[in-house]
């Protein structure tokens, strides 16, 4: 479809909703008649442009103008495209690892400073690099962001259990978003393990019930396949010349081979698998899902109903005891958490955090009474340097006094017998 140019008016009148092609970005010309055209130059004579416009939602048409109907010429402004998207990376998704944020601030943002120095998004754009370094920073040291909020290492450590748990959760979530229902029914399993009782657990299982139909019918269409899929795939190797033939069946058999590989590995690291990773070619493994997949309705229905243990905040607050050096408090908050029967994972680390905590207390006590007593016998000994020296202050005081007292009775002696002398 090709416009011309008497059409050019009308078409370009139309209020933006109604017009034929829209151009978020793209070159401007002005043309004698008014008219504003904008579109994208594919090719350029010596008296005409060729441009490319949308004329209608994601389906582009030329349209022929020539030079001597242009009365002025605008530039696309590439850095609006540009800008376009960068505007729309904040906020950042939850749980972005280190690694994606490089790849962001490399690609996008480093290269936009670079292009565009003089875009009137040129302070936009820098304040958004600084958030992404800032988030980047803190991702590399330890944290993550959950929930829209950036936790640093320090926060995250403080708070392992709700934040592993609400981590786990999303993961749970965006299987179940991408229909993904094995891998997220295999996270639950996990989830329950690990949080038995938590609210991420019990959010999860909610989801799991709308979810766990959606997958036996998915279960279903592909067992009613398995033969079929099968049988195609006898005929298809069948008019292969035998080279081929051969090479192909090279290939299936290796990726059978990896496939049972994977079940048996599945089935050696966990005592009972719900959840059997699935292969179109195979059946019995579709058949076991599909037979758990009543029996886990049942299940999850009554467990979903079951009060919410607070495993996640006695772990919390434990933790903050310890950090206060409230040994006591710790010991009977630890209590109550083994109490919520939690996994061994996160039992066994605060077993562990406790342990040395009160370790660590028991050193300092110790090196505590060692100082007090080392003060206590410094000030003894101080006591008693200070008794020796009033009592030997006592002794030249007394045998000062005595001397001074045999002087004076000595020189009252020596006064009568001069008294005595002068009688005679």
């Amino acid at each position: 479809m090709k416009f011309s140019k008497s059409s050019l008016p009308y078409i370009l009148s139309l209020p933006l909703a109604l017009c034929p092609f829209s151009i978020l970005s793209a070159d401007t010309f002005l043309l004698k008649d008014g008219t504003k055209v904008e579109g994208s130059i594919i090719s350029e004579t010596k008296r005409s442009y060729l441009l490319r416009a949308e004329v209608s939602r994601n389906v582009y048409d030329e349209i022929t103008i020539l030079k001597l109907d242009v009365t002025k010429y605008i530039e696309e402004d590439k850095s609006i495209k540009a800008f376009d998207k960068i505007s729309k990376i904040l906020p950042t998704p939850d749980l972005m690892s280190a690694k994606a944020y490089a790849s962001i601030i490399d690609s996008q943002l480093k290269p936009f400073i670079r292009d565009f120095p003089e875009s009137t998004n040129i302070e936009e754009v820098k304040e958004i690099l600084d958030t992404l370094e800032a988030e980047q920073t803190v991702v590399l040291g330890g944290g993550i962001k959950l929930d829209g909020i950036l936790l640093t290492q320090q926060d995250v450590t403080a708070d392992k259990y709700e934040v592993s748990a609400s981590t786990d959760l999303k993961k749970f979530i965006k299987f179940a978003q991408r229909k993904q229902y094995r891998q997220a029914l295999s996270k639950l399993a996990e989830m329950e393990i690990v949080y038995p009782h938590s609210t991420q657990v019990r959010k999860a299982q909610k989801v799991a019930l709308s979810i766990l139909p959606n997958y036996e019918r998915e279960l279903k269409v592909l067992l009613s396949q398995v033969d079929e899929i099968g049988k195609r795939r006898d005929r298809t190797l069948g008019t292969m010349s035998p080279s081929d033939r051969s090479r192909t069946e090279s290939i299936f058999k290796s990726q059978a081979q990896k496939y049972e590989n994977l079940l048996a590995s599945i089935k050696a690291e966990r005592a009972s698998v719900k959840w059997l990773p699935i292969n179109k070619f195979y059946k019995s493994p579709i058949e076991a899902n599909l037979q758990m997949i009543p029996k886990e309705l049942a299940r999850i229905t009554s467990a979903s109903k079951q009060p919410v243990m607070m495993a996640g905040a006695l772990y919390r607050t434990t933790l903050q005891a310890l950090d206060e050096g409230d040994i006591p408090k710790a010991i009977e908050l630890h209590k109550k958490f083994k109490d919520e029967k939690p996994s061994d994972m996160f039992a066994n680390n605060l077993d562990m955090v406790l342990e040395e905590r009160q370790k660590t207390q028991a050193e300092i006590d110790a090196q505590k009474a060692k100082e007090e007593k080392m003060l206590a016998e410094k000030r003894k000994e101080e006591e008693r340097m200070a008794q020796a020296k009033a009592a030997a202050a006592k002794k030249i005081a007394d045998e000062k006094r005595d001397k001074d007292v045999d002087g004076f009775l000595d020189l009252q002696k020596k006064k009568l017998e001069q008294i005595e002398s002068q009688k005679q």
